[in-house]
């Protein structure tokens, strides 16, 4: 009788092994989304308010802090402690200040949701006051504000792109300081649009103040197709 050879066969993997894959698979999806997730919401608390507040002081030409941001791309972005100083100097004083600003719309939901665009301020403080020159303190931010750049002659205006969505912007705890130890007066704004690219804005105003003085405002931004449309508009209901 002959001995028939063995022949080689191949071992399946020990399933210690199978499982130190799977192992590895889950931690790699775990660091993933970490990263995607978490990570922007750590970078965004320790990092944001001072980039924040430095861009914002850039472009405002004012020394502009906020004290804390949380948000991330699954939730909505929340700003506490905004204040605005009167200029850019140290010791200068606080023009005003919001206590809190949520935008409670994610930042993916932006992009697959047609949900309205919630903004939510509460608290908001402005001091009013005049300065030595006789100025008022805000003179020198609204004089930035209202500078427009130079119109290049070989360009036309660019039309103003709007989303196609509705937009609700709620502003509660309000208050004017007038003077140092001046009047203060209380004030709400509600403003809203069903579709800020085919519906106007409209908004309503109500300011209160010592002795039962009261005013209420309602108003409208038509539909804008350009940003120096926005910029009329605005001028022309400010009147």
């Amino acid at each position: 009788m002959t001995e028939q050879p063995n022949l080689p066969t191949t071992a399946s993997p020990p399933t210690s092994v199978q499982r130190q894959r799977r192992w590895r698979w889950l931690l790699a999806v775990v660091i993933v989304l970490f990263l995607f997730v978490f990570l922007p919401q750590f970078v965004l608390g320790q990092w944001g308010p001072s980039l924040l507040g430095t861009v914002l002081s850039t472009q405002l030409r004012t020394s502009v802090t906020i004290e804390d941001i949380t948000g991330g791309w699954l939730s909505g972005l929340e700003l506490r402690g905004i204040a605005v100083a009167e200029s850019p100097e140290p010791q200068a004083l606080t023009l005003l200040r919001v206590e809190r600003l949520t935008l409670n719309l994610a930042a993916v939901w932006l992009l697959v949701s047609s949900d309205p665009i919630v903004l939510r301020m509460e608290e908001l403080s402005v001091n009013l006051r005049r300065r030595d020159d006789g100025q008022w303190n805000i003179a020198a931010l609204l004089a930035h504000l209202n500078k427009s750049p130079a119109p290049a002659a070989s360009q036309p205006s660019k039309p103003l792109s709007l989303p196609k969505r509705g937009v609700d912007v709620t502003l509660t705890g309000g208050r004017l300081h007038m003077g140092d130890e001046g009047t203060t007066y209380s004030f709400d704004l509600h403003a809203g649009s069903p579709s800020l690219a085919e519906a106007p804005l409209q908004w309503h105003f109500a300011l209160s103040g010592p002795e039962d003085a009261a005013l209420t405002l309602d108003a409208q931004i038509q539909h804008l197709t350009s940003l120096e449309a926005l910029v009329n508009s605005v001028r022309h209901n400010s009147c």
